[in-house]
């Protein structure tokens, strides 16, 4: 599937699988919205969003790679698109 990797068309992707898994309407989701301290997502709903990820976008996710706290949209964002430049 053809992506734009740093266009707005990815960055909303993203942003729909975050709301359709976290259950938060997408306005909620700006680049600077962290995904566990804002969003209140534990570990299991983390989980289950970088598989929707890795569904979406046909990628797959090094969790090792993502920072331990501290995540956010816009970083998840940037790291799709890292995925799917670097064919991950």
């Amino acid at each position: 599937m053809e992506v734009e990797m740093n266009g707005p068309d990815l960055r909303e992707r993203v942003r729909r699988v975050i709301s359709e898994t976290l259950l938060v309407p997408v306005a909620q989701l700006a680049d600077e919205t962290l995904i566990k301290e804002d969003l209140g997502a534990d570990s299991m709903q983390a989980i289950a969003l970088l598989i929707s990820l890795d569904e979406e976008f046909d990628v797959e996710f090094q969790v090792e790679n993502l920072p331990p706290a501290g995540l956010t949209v816009g970083l998840l964002c940037q790291y799709v698109s890292d995925a799917i430049q670097t064919g991950r």
